[in-house]
């Protein structure tokens, strides 16, 4: 099948958003499928060269002096570019990824019902319910919701990352269900980092006597990173440090707030995907405090690219009690914490610490030989980027060889 893959990403910055484009057009391409990219055009240099079927990366907007009126150039140059691709590359379908304030399928006309190929929309989570965490204003996130519910509604097909957040899709914007498909991120996995992992740790001054706890993932409110700070500062028996990585606008006052508390954490910054394996990989506990109440309400669930990665690598994964979670209670490697308690996280921290001095300290083969522990079977039985690929396949052929185009 040929995929024209419009993605409004910039795949320059280190972050979940990059991965996953790269990964799913990489397991696409393992199923033999060609696929054509078009994102925006990066804002720093960007290493991979995209996919066989091709990159496209429309005219910049420099010179627009307003952020917002920089974005709307680029939403303009690749809508200008997705009819040009429609023509040349002559596609089977158009998947987009739904990104917020991206109106580039609206501008080539692709909410049409006479546009020229099936439209699939790729949803990764509730766009106003993100705004909502993010005390956005009102009016945008009224906007965010008229767009999204425009864009699900004209398409032909709509992969959702989650069970739940397909039935939201359902009830909130009257989605057909035989037109809603679940399909779950997936991981890459690593490949063994052995006894290097005390090499990477020195780097970073972090002794071999310490007890390294690490959070990988956005810094935004959501992600519950203040809380982890306060536990950090607990009083612990013996050493611990913690590692963050990622960023986002409110990095500095977290960074503040750290200097504030005398948490032992560094802020390593967004790192590539194979850093920050590198880095969980030397960690002996990887944590997701997310605030529960607003995990529910973007309606993230088990298909988290930060708690698929933790198990990828392999680590003990400490993770917030919220609704949605629950199915990982049974992973032998994931440990639910009651959200918000800061008091239940030390525990929780101190137990595995504990666990960790009584085997001898060890950076690696601990709690499980590397490579062999529940997280990574877990992943590898149902979750890779492979798996995702097949998820898409069937959305893929309900919009392409499904029933008659419903009315709009």
């Amino acid at each position: 099948m040929r995929i024209l893959y419009a993605a409004p990403v910039d795949l320059s910055r280190a972050g979940g958003q990059a991965v996953h484009v790269r990964r799913i057009c990489a397991a696409f391409e393992g199923r033999g499928h060609e696929v054509r990219l078009l994102v925006h055009r990066p804002k720093r240099e960007c290493t991979w060269a995209g996919p066989n079927g091709g990159l496209v990366l429309p005219g910049g907007s420099d010179a627009f002096l307003l952020p917002r009126l920089r974005h709307f150039a680029s939403e303009w140059a690749l809508a200008g570019a997705l009819r040009r691709e429609l023509r040349s590359f002559r596609p089977d379908l158009l998947l987009v990824r739904q990104e917020a304030l991206s109106v580039a399928p609206w501008l080539a006309g692709m909410t049409s019902r006479r546009r020229p190929v099936p439209l699939v929309v790729e949803s990764n989570s509730s766009l106003p319910a993100v705004a909502l965490s993010a005390l956005s204003s009102p009016a945008r996130v009224a906007w965010l919701a008229s767009w999204e519910g425009r864009l699900l509604r004209a398409a032909d097909a709509v992969g959702a990352v989650t069970a739940a957040l397909a039935a939201s899709h359902a009830r909130e914007y009257g989605v057909a269900e035989d037109r809603l498909f679940c399909v779950p991120n997936g991981a890459w996995i690593p490949p063994s980092l052995g006894s290097s992992s005390s090499d990477l740790r020195r780097v970073h001054g972090v002794g071999e006597a310490e007890f390294l706890v690490t959070f990988a993932g956005n810094l935004n409110a959501v992600q519950g990173v203040d809380l982890l700070l306060t536990v950090l500062t607990l009083a612990y028996p013996g050493s611990i440090r913690g590692w963050i990585i990622g960023d986002a606008p409110e990095r500095a006052a977290l960074e503040e707030h750290a200097r504030s508390l005398g948490a032992q954490v560094e802020f390593l910054g967004a790192l590539s995907e194979e850093e920050t394996a590198r880095h969980l990989q030397a960690s002996q506990v990887v944590v997701a405090p997310y605030r529960a109440d607003d995990y529910a309400r973007i309606v993230g669930g088990p298909s988290s690219l930060k708690v698929l990665t933790a198990l990828a690598c392999d680590r003990p994964l400490l993770l917030t009690d919220a609704p949605g979670l629950e199915s990982l209670r049974e992973v032998a490697s994931v440990t639910l914490v009651a959200a918000g308690d800061t008091g239940a996280w030390a525990d929780a921290i101190r137990a595995h610490m504990g666990e960790w001095r009584r085997a001898g300290q060890p950076l690696c083969d601990w709690p499980w030989l590397e490579g062999q522990g529940p997280g990574r079977r877990f992943i590898e039985a149902g979750h890779t980027w492979d798996h995702t690929a097949a998820a898409w396949e069937a959305a893929f052929a309900r919009a392409t060889f499904g029933s008659e185009r419903r009315s709009r």
